[in-house]
């Protein structure tokens, strides 16, 4: 058990994150307080002192903060040396003029071009549905927009999502190591409404 122990705490990355000038002064090298500046309101905590707060927020979400690079998902690992991502940072509103929506952003070691794919799945949650939820999978389907530009050092696009019957935008925008994402629902079905509310 101690060797476990001891190898899992050897395996952490060891490269260093580099942090770009533009972003460093976009973002204040804090995501928490960057995210925070969004437009929206009534968070919904994903923490509390001395409680733990489950949401079913991979559920409604299920592309949320999930890229693709050249060769396949871009995963999360914790203790592992090929670890891809320095920092993600997800805040959940629940606005009583919008609804359910996000904001997130991720940092990357490395600074590689990020893809989002046609469609998502997660299973369902068994601490928030019981163990029935196992059984449950919640999918999304996305599609492109007209709205994407690309230049030399990053790249905007809008999607339409579906997902639990429910219509959404999502924006997204990678500038380097940095991916930055959000989702709002669509105002009847109407893509420029919704953008220019």
């Amino acid at each position: 058990m101690l060797l476990f122990v001891l190898a899992a705490c050897n395996s952490e990355k060891t490269e260093k994150f580099v942090w770009e000038k533009e972003i460093a002064q976009l973002t204040g090298k804090n995501l928490d307080k960057w995210l925070r500046q969004a437009p929206f309101s009534n968070e919904l905590k994903q923490t509390d002192e001395n409680k733990l707060v489950f949401t079913n927020a991979e559920q409604v979400f299920p592309f949320m903060a999930r890229y693709k690079n050249a060769v396949g998902e871009l995963r999360e690992t914790y203790n592992d040396p090929e670890n891809p991502v320095y920092q993600k940072k997800t805040v959940l509103y629940q606005d009583p003029e919008w609804g359910d929506l996000f904001v997130n952003a991720t940092f990357l070691y490395d600074d590689q071009e990020v893809f989002l794919d046609r469609s998502y799945s997660t299973p369902g949650n068994v601490i928030l549905g019981g163990p029935d939820a196992a059984m449950d999978i919640h999918r999304a389907t996305l599609s492109e927009t007209a709205v994407f530009a690309r230049t030399s050092d990053h790249k905007t696009g809008i999607y339409w999502v579906r997902t639990s019957g429910k219509d959404y935008l999502l924006g997204l925008y990678q500038k380097g190591r940095l991916i930055f994402e959000t989702v709002i629902p669509l105002r009847a079905t109407d893509t420029l409404a919704t953008l220019f509310s």
